[in-house]
């Protein structure tokens, strides 16, 4: 039949080893194995200090049943031997006896007391031992407990170092390419910039080549109206033999002059007309020129065209860059694109004011 391993740890017949493999195996064993009289003194010892007070106060009791005992069993052995001689026991006798088992009682309620003090003491002297121990597994868990919460501080206090510097490296990262950005982006706008310079200053030529060339061609149709005239007035034939009838020239301009605010007049001898700080690139004689003296630089070099047709004036903007306006106050017109308007007084190129003096 297989017994348990408290019955094992309570046989007397178990060796010290035995018992020391079952306190390993079962904690709970301790008070069995420190009461088992086969119990090795060294056992004993190491149970009484480490076994905690359960075990302590187990052993106090199996100390206190044995003195118990014995004391129980040293009265039986007393009384069997005075009730042995108390027949033949002489008063003396008697009374020397009833000394001695007097002073016997005394001596063991001496020894008893000397047992019981000396348990007491060694069990002070145990919880004593418990404390300090205790106190010195508190304090050293404490000091541990202290020494992992450092530890871990520290680890948080580098891993913060390094995200700081990580988010500074990333910062910077950041900064240079918003500055490589920036840089590109006012690169490419100073290059649009000109881009549209470009344009506009090629569409301004394109234009200005295009009125030009419209003037031009207008001039040499006044041109060769002007020569088939007097071809025609050359040649005496007679109506009858004339092939065809010769245009005559009759112009109805009358005599125009321009006067600037700024004093200057001009006499205006051709029916076209081009006006500007520097007009250029027209032909010589079919058209006339006129230079506006402008120190702050507001009229285009090639600004505006005055036109004689339909018995009036007209005056058309050539692309400049601050337009034309006629008239003034509430009558004031803006010209826009190659507007075409009739101007009969005052009109302005940009900033400048000026006016059409015509005879009646």
């Amino acid at each position: 039949m297989t017994r348990s391993l408290a019955e094992e740890a309570a046989d007397p017949s178990t060796t010290p080893q035995r018992m020391r493999e079952l306190i390993q195996t079962d904690r709970s064993l301790y008070a069995t194995v420190a009461c088992n009289p086969n119990v090795d003194e060294p056992l004993r010892q190491w149970l009484w200090v480490n076994g905690g007070r359960d075990v302590q106060e187990a052993m106090v009791r199996q100390y206190e049943e044995a003195v118990r005992a014995q004391q129980e069993a040293q009265a039986e052995k007393e009384d069997a031997k005075g009730a042995q001689k108390k027949a033949t026991e002489k008063p003396a006798e008697k009374k020397a006896q009833s000394a001695d088992k007097a002073r016997t009682t005394d001596s063991t309620a001496d020894a008893k007391k000397a047992d019981s003090e000396k348990i007491a003491a060694e069990r002070a002297a145990a919880e004593r031992a418990a404390a300090e121990r205790a106190e010195a597994e508190r304090l050293a868990a404490e000091r541990a407990e202290a020494e992992r919460l450092a530890q871990e501080e520290a680890a948080r206090l580098e891993a913060a170092r390094a995200e700081a510097e990580r988010l500074e490296a990333e910062r910077k990262a950041v900064q240079a390419r918003l500055d490589a950005e920036k840089a590109e982006s006012e690169r490419l706008a100073a290059e649009e910039a000109a881009r549209a310079e470009e344009q506009r200053r090629l569409a301004e030529q394109r234009k200005a080549a295009a009125e030009l060339a419209a003037i031009q061609a207008e001039a040499q149709a006044f041109a060769s109206q002007d020569s088939v005239a007097k071809e025609a007035s050359a040649s005496p034939a007679d109506d009858d033999d004339a092939e065809s009838t010769v245009v005559v020239n009759r112009s109805s301009r009358p005599t125009t002059r321009l006067v600037t605010a700024g004093g200057q007049s001009f006499e205006l001898t051709n029916d076209v007309v081009i006006l500007g700080r520097r007009p250029r690139g027209f032909l010589a004689g079919s058209v006339q020129l006129i230079n506006v003296k402008d120190t702050e630089r507001t009229i285009s070099k090639t600004h505006a065209r005055l036109s004689w047709h339909d018995d009036a004036w007209y005056i058309s903007d050539l692309g400049s860059t601050n337009g034309v306006s006629v008239g003034f106050g509430k009558s004031k017109i803006e010209l826009s694109g190659s507007e075409e308007v009739k101007v009969e007084g005052p009109f302005a190129l940009g900033l400048h004011d000026m006016n059409l003096e015509i005879a009646q």
